[in-house]
């Protein structure tokens, strides 16, 4: 058998005349048949990127950036679908354009476009699909591209289903719903082999790297590979790569002595040591259900372990229905029938509920996550006492971890503004990503003897932890008033005397759930100062949480007001 060098510098001498020569059409065209060769020779995805990487050169000299976008998108796939080994390969084996090819597919793949672009990125993604109907997994491809860099947007989420329709297509599984508990055949256990093999060698890459590390920024960089490989082949219940990779990133972080990172990966071994000793235990029914997929004892302790502990609901539940326990049988039917009415989703909240407190650890956690997903869907269409019963089951929930919200993929629907003092100015700042303020990094001045606000700054809290904005007003920022923990700014009191804002007054709620607790408040202490004969202007958000500014300013903060959110949707609503 050849070996991968081999195989690449086979392609890169094949191609290795100049590009002028070649027709783009011709490059593109031969890109596309490696391109689906890679689906069954993994290899071939290195051909593929040397062809698209020619084509989009060659696109680029005939000044067609629409033809060069598309092949933009092709490198994005066989840049996030190639292993260390073989882009390692590509370079040792490759001539000055592979090396060109390579800088470009690391340019495409750093580029962070801003959210507004999604859309943008979607509408040339569906001329793609309806030029080429019939060419499913180059649509697929290109869907790829926008799910993955707009993660939790709604042109992302959009992306996703649709390129996952467009690989069913090729597979011929049903593009939704719920798979049926099924027998596993030969094909998909040598799909399983090949993604093992890939897992093996991904690792022995990262140990390397780890190895070999130079400084901080570059042990960082191979922790975050570890880690990533670390939680696919968790995913994959592929036990021996993760212990590897979760030594190898222990090693990594205590390199770093960074606390976080180590935490990270204490997370990651616990979790391990659970679903490898759950996993051992399932065998007997995973053998049993490879002879007889209607047993319902083996259902039932495959279901729970795909479930309760990998948290694949959607894989798992057909499990779950077929399951010898009525009461769990019951609530994953509700769960696969769905519905859009607040009222059943707020049962099938209560009903993972129930079952969620009787458990105990990984799977008392992950149960009760099912639960407050149905229970955040259902809060803002309820009102009265069951609206108050739920708000107090989630506030509990959400009580000791904050950053849990984010593990909901919470995605904005609409916003509404504030009163805004000052006057009137349609600027705003928000957070790139979902986040909420929790605090403002405020700069003061002076101005005819009293103290002046010349501007400040959100201090959002993401999923990535806390993160400073943008200033509003006419400069950063330099000293920090936060919240307690678990609480979000709600509201601002303002002062402003005769020309300029001399103080304001923050005030905080608990958060709860997706939004705030109005009955959970307090505020600070006066910034600056305010007399009685200065305006008061009082900035609320209604009990939402807080996700921007809006505001203006020269060299001091002229005006401002807040944004709040209004309605939000889910992940896979």
């Amino acid at each position: 058998m050849r070996t991968l060098n081999s195989i690449v510098i086979a392609f890169v001498f094949l191609l290795a005349g100049s590009v002028a020569a070649e027709e783009a059409a011709e490059l593109e065209a031969e890109g596309i048949d490696a391109l689906k060769l890679s689906m069954n020779e993994s290899d071939a995805v290195v051909a593929a990127a040397i062809y698209f990487g020619k084509a989009a050169d060659a696109y680029d000299q005939a000044h067609d950036s629409i033809k060069a976008t598309e092949m933009n998108s092709f490198l994005y796939w066989c840049k996030k679908k190639m292993t260390l080994q073989q882009m390692d390969a590509f370079l040792k084996g490759g001539d000055a354009s592979s090396v060109a090819i390579a800088k470009r597919m690391a340019a495409i793949e750093r580029a962070a476009p801003a959210p507004n672009e999604a859309r943008e990125y979607f509408q040339r993604a569906e001329a793609y699909s309806r030029q080429r109907p019939e060419e499913h997994l180059l649509i697929a491809v290109r869907f790829f591209e926008i799910a993955d860099r707009f993660k939790g947007e709604e042109f992302g989420l959009q992306a996703m289903d649709r390129s996952l329709k467009e690989m069913q297509q090729i597979t011929g599984q049903p593009a939704h719903g719920h798979l049926p508990a099924k027998p596993f055949d030969a094909k998909e256990l040598n799909v399983e082999l090949s993604r093992q093999a890939k897992r093996n060698e991904d690792l022995k890459s990262v140990n390397e790297l780890a190895r070999n590390v130079k400084g901080p920024g570059d042990a960082k960089q191979v922790f975050g590979a570890v880690l990533a490989l670390c939680d696919d082949a968790i995913a994959n219940d592929d036990f021996s790569v993760a212990e590897n990779a979760s030594n190898t990133a222990r090693s990594l972080a205590e390199a770093l002595k960074d606390m976080a990172l180590a935490g990270q990966v204490r997370d990651r071994q616990a979790q391990v040591t659970t679903l490898k000793a759950e996993f051992g235990r399932i065998q007997k029914s995973i053998e049993t259900l490879k002879v007889n997929p209607d047993d319902p004892k083996a259902n039932m302790a495959v279901g729970k372990y795909i479930c309760f502990l990998k948290e694949q609901w959607r894989k798992g539940l057909p499990f779950l229905a077929k399951g010898n326990d009525p009461v769990l049988q019951t609530a994953a039917e509700a769960d696969i029938a769905g519905s859009k009415d607040s009222q059943k989703w707020s049962t099938l909240g209560d009903g993972w509920w129930d079952q969620g407190v009787k458990l105990t650890g990984l799977s008392r956690r992950n149960v009760l996550h099912r639960s407050v997903g149905f229970y955040l869907r259902a809060v803002p269409s309820l009102d009265g006492i069951a609206k108050l019963r739920i708000e107090k089951r989630v506030g509990d929930y959400f009580k000791n971890d904050l950053t849990e919200i984010f593990a909901f993929n919470p995605i904005i629907e609409s916003s509404a503004k504030s009163e805004q003092a000052g006057g009137s100015h349609d600027n705003e700042v928000r957070c790139p990503e979902f986040g909420f303020v929790i605090g403002l990094k405020v700069c003061m001045g002076g101005y005819e003897g009293r103290p002046n606000i010349r501007g400040f700054q959100p201090i959002f809290l993401t999923r990535k932890g806390p993160v400073t904005g943008v200033h509003v007003g006419g400069i950063d920022g330099n000293k920090e008033y936060m919240a307690k923990p678990g609480y979000a700014l709600s509201g601002i009191i303002v002062a402003k005397g005769v020309h300029r804002f001399t103080g304001f007054k923050l005030t905080f709620q608990r958060v709860n759930g997706i939004s705030l607790d109005p009955n959970d408040s307090y505020d600070s202490a006066w910034i600056g100062d305010h007399k009685e004969t200065d305006t008061l202007t009082t900035l609320q958000s209604s009990g939402k949480l807080v996700i921007g500014f809006t505001g203006a300013g020269g060299a001091d903060l002229d005006i401002f007001g807040l944004t709040y959110l209004k309605s939000y949707k889910l992940d896979g609503d």
